[in-house]
Protein backbone atom coordinates (compact mmCIF):
# COMPACT_ATOMS: atom_id res chain seq x y z
CA UNK A 1 0.00 0.00 0.00
CA UNK A 2 1.26 3.22 -0.81
CA UNK A 3 0.18 6.40 1.13
CA UNK A 4 1.40 10.04 -0.01
CA UNK A 5 0.52 12.66 2.65
CA UNK A 6 0.75 16.18 1.79
CA UNK A 7 0.18 18.86 4.32
CA UNK A 8 -1.52 22.46 3.87
CA UNK A 9 -1.59 24.67 6.85
CA UNK A 10 -3.51 22.03 9.10
CA UNK A 11 -4.99 19.88 6.22
CA UNK A 12 -3.85 16.38 5.65
CA UNK A 13 -4.67 14.71 2.32
CA UNK A 14 -3.70 10.98 2.42
CA UNK A 15 -3.79 9.96 -1.22
CA UNK A 16 -4.26 5.58 -1.31
CA UNK A 17 -2.78 3.31 -3.50
CA UNK A 18 -6.10 1.26 -3.12
CA UNK A 19 -4.41 -2.38 -3.73
CA UNK A 20 -4.24 -5.93 -1.91
CA UNK A 21 -2.65 -4.21 1.21
CA UNK A 22 -5.84 -2.39 2.10
CA UNK A 23 -7.69 -5.79 3.05
CA UNK A 24 -5.56 -6.22 5.83
CA UNK A 25 -5.84 -2.60 7.34
CA UNK A 26 -8.00 -1.17 9.44
CA UNK A 27 -9.34 2.83 9.57
CA UNK A 28 -10.37 3.40 13.20
CA UNK A 29 -10.57 6.66 14.80
CA UNK A 30 -8.81 7.11 19.04
CA UNK A 31 -8.87 10.03 20.81
CA UNK A 32 -5.30 11.48 22.44
CA UNK A 33 -3.93 13.34 24.72
CA UNK A 34 -2.73 16.90 24.00
CA UNK A 35 0.48 16.98 25.73
CA UNK A 36 1.33 13.05 25.32
CA UNK A 37 0.36 13.75 21.66
CA UNK A 38 3.13 16.91 21.76
CA UNK A 39 5.48 15.20 22.95
CA UNK A 40 5.62 12.40 20.48
CA UNK A 41 5.72 14.65 18.01
CA UNK A 42 8.66 16.30 18.90
CA UNK A 43 10.73 13.55 20.00
CA UNK A 44 9.48 11.98 16.58
CA UNK A 45 10.05 14.65 14.22
CA UNK A 46 13.99 13.98 13.20
CA UNK A 47 13.17 9.85 13.46
CA UNK A 48 11.75 7.19 11.01
CA UNK A 49 9.06 6.52 13.29
CA UNK A 50 5.31 7.59 12.82
CA UNK A 51 2.36 7.03 14.94
CA UNK A 52 0.76 4.82 12.74
CA UNK A 53 4.15 2.62 13.30
CA UNK A 54 4.23 3.17 17.36
CA UNK A 55 0.26 1.76 17.36
CA UNK A 56 0.94 -0.97 15.08
CA UNK A 57 4.39 -2.45 16.96
CA UNK A 58 2.69 -1.52 20.46
CA UNK A 59 -0.69 -3.82 19.30
CA UNK A 60 1.80 -6.76 17.70
CA UNK A 61 3.76 -6.74 21.33
CA UNK A 62 0.69 -6.78 23.34
CA UNK A 63 -0.58 -9.13 21.83
CA UNK A 64 2.42 -11.50 21.55
CA UNK A 65 4.15 -10.75 24.53
CA UNK A 66 2.25 -11.45 27.98
CA UNK A 67 5.22 -9.01 29.76
CA UNK A 68 4.16 -5.82 27.81
CA UNK A 69 0.78 -6.63 28.03
CA UNK A 70 0.68 -6.92 31.60
CA UNK A 71 3.11 -3.71 32.04
CA UNK A 72 0.49 -1.94 29.89
CA UNK A 73 -2.10 -3.29 31.93
CA UNK A 74 -1.03 -1.83 34.85
CA UNK A 75 0.40 1.19 33.80
CA UNK A 76 -0.79 4.74 35.28
CA UNK A 77 1.66 7.53 34.73
CA UNK A 78 -0.93 9.40 32.62
CA UNK A 79 -3.25 11.86 35.26
CA UNK A 80 -6.49 11.33 36.18
CA UNK A 81 -8.65 13.37 33.53
CA UNK A 82 -12.04 11.43 34.15
CA UNK A 83 -11.85 9.49 31.33
CA UNK A 84 -10.98 5.98 30.12
CA UNK A 85 -7.11 7.15 29.71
Amino acid sequence: MEIKSLFFKNIYIYILNNGDDMKNTKLTTVKLIKDVYSKFKQLSFDSNITLQKVVNRSLHKYNTDGDYRNMMNSYDGLHESGSQF
